[in-house]
C-alpha cells in the first residue's frame, strides 16, 4: 500500500516564514500574506513588527497587529522618530542587528519583505547575510525621483525570490540580471482586501437593510 502524503503532514517538521512588517500601509497589503501562511499546515508564521509601528506620532500600529489577533514574534524599534537622514541611517542599523539575531535564534525558512523602505531593507539585509532565503514582494515597481525607488531596487538584488505585482514589474526586475526562474508575477496582495470589501457588500445588499427597533 502507498503511503499517503496528507496523513504524515502532521509529522513533518514546519517550515518558518518570517514576515516584516514596518508601517501600517505596508502591513494592510500584507494582511492576506500572513494570513495565508499562518492558516497553512506546513508554515509557521513568524512575524516581526518594527519602526513606525512602535513609533506614538505615528499611531503605535502595533496595537493593530495585536488586534487582528497575531502573534508578534519580535518588536525591534528602529527610528527614534524625528525623521531626519540620519535617524533613518541608524534606524535601519539597529533593524539590521536586531532582526539578525532574531534569524540566528530562530531561523526562517524564507524571510519575506515587501515595498521599498528602510525596515524592508533591513530585513533583506538581515535575511542575507545570515544566510536566509529572501522573498520580495513588490520589487520592480517604480516611483520616479523617489530615494525609496533607489532602496527598492537595492532590495531586488538582495532578494532571492521575486513576487512582482506586474508583467511590467517582472520585467525591470530581470533587465536588472535576476534569474528568470526566480521571478513570478503574482499581482498586487493590497487586492486581497478589494476583494474581500466587495464581497462584504454583496452580502450585505443580498441581505437587504437592516431595521431599526
Amino acid at each position: 500500500m502507498e503511503h499517503d502524503p496528507v496523513k504524515r503532514s502532521p509529522r513533518a517538521k514546519k517550515r518558518r516564514i518570517a514576515v516584516v512588517t514596518g508601517t501600517r500601509a505596508e502591513y494592510g497589503l500584507l494582511r492576506s500574506v500572513i494570513a495565508a501562511i499562518d492558516a497553512h499546515p506546513r508554515l509557521e508564521l513568524q512575524l516581526v513588527a518594527c519602526g513606525m509601528h512602535l513609533l506614538e506620532p505615528f499611531g503605535r500600529t502595533i496595537d493593530d497587529i495585536i488586534a487582528d489577533g497575531w502573534p508578534i514574534a519580535r518588536a525591534i524599534r528602529m527610528q527614534a522618530g524625528d525623521d531626519s537622514f540620519g535617524d533613518q541611517a541608524f534606524g535601519l542599523a539597529r533593524g539590521v542587528v536586531g532582526l539578525a539575531k532574531l534569524f540566528e535564534k530562530s531561523p526562517p525558512a524564507i524571510v519575506v519583505v515587501l515595498g521599498d523602505r528602510i525596515e524592508a531593507m533591513a530585513g533583506a539585509l538581515a535575511g542575507v547575510t545570515t544566510g536566509r532565503l529572501v522573498a520580495h514582494i513588490h520589487g520592480g515597481d517604480v516611483a520616479p525621483g523617489d530615494f525609496d525607488e533607489s532602496l527598492r531596487h537595492a532590495i531586488t538584488k538582495l532578494a532571492n525570490i521575486h513576487l512582482a505585482a506586474t508583467k511590467a514589474a517582472a520585467r525591470r526586475i530581470a533587465r536588472m540580471g535576476e534569474p528568470p526562474e526566480s521571478i513570478h508575477v503574482v499581482g498586487a496582495p493590497g487586492l486581497d482586501r478589494i476583494r474581500e470589501i466587495l464581497i462584504e457588500q454583496t452580502t450585505q445588499r443580498a441581505a437587504g437593510p437592516t431595521r431599526r427597533r
